[in-house]
């Protein structure tokens, strides 16, 4: 009996017609090939699960606020700060919803005083329009540092 990997029997590789993607997409694929051809194992993995990709989130600015608040903290730590904020934000995170916390209420639902200016200068650019989280993914990381 085979293994199974994701759900999925995992079987020798079987070979694929070449196709031709638009850029993105054959970008996409050069690195399992690349991993694919330098690994027998790790081709058979790659091809038994296919594509993986990561799933788009909606929600930019909640995303980039659970990344300040996971910082150096355990992940069930960084959970329980991450729900009291949603709670202190009114169930939902979002720019014009932290805006109205004060440093007081964003210390209350667990965030360091560092991590309350991180998330507070988030927020300030974000709502000033200076940072357009629906154009993050077109930037380079110095432009989005800027």
């Amino acid at each position: 009996m085979g293994r199974k990997l994701c759900g999925q029997k995992m079987t020798t590789p079987v070979k694929r017609p070449y196709r031709t993607y638009p850029p993105s997409a054959r970008l996409r694929t050069l690195g399992p090939r690349h991993v694919a051809r330098a690994d027998p194992k790790m081709a058979v993995v790659i091809h038994a699960v296919g594509d993986c990709r990561l799933p788009k989130r909606r929600g930019r600015y909640a995303a980039l606020v659970r990344a300040i608040i996971s910082q150096q903290l355990s992940t069930r730590a960084a959970r329980a700060v991450q729900e009291r904020l949603r709670r202190a934000a009114g169930g939902y995170i979002s720019p014009e919803r932290i805006r109205r916390l004060s440093p007081k209420q964003l210390s209350r639902a667990g965030l360091s005083s560092a991590k309350a200016r991180y998330v507070a200068g988030l927020t300030d650019i974000v709502v000033k329009g200076r940072l357009r989280l629906d154009d993050i993914h077109r930037l380079e990381d110095a432009a989005v540092v800027e």
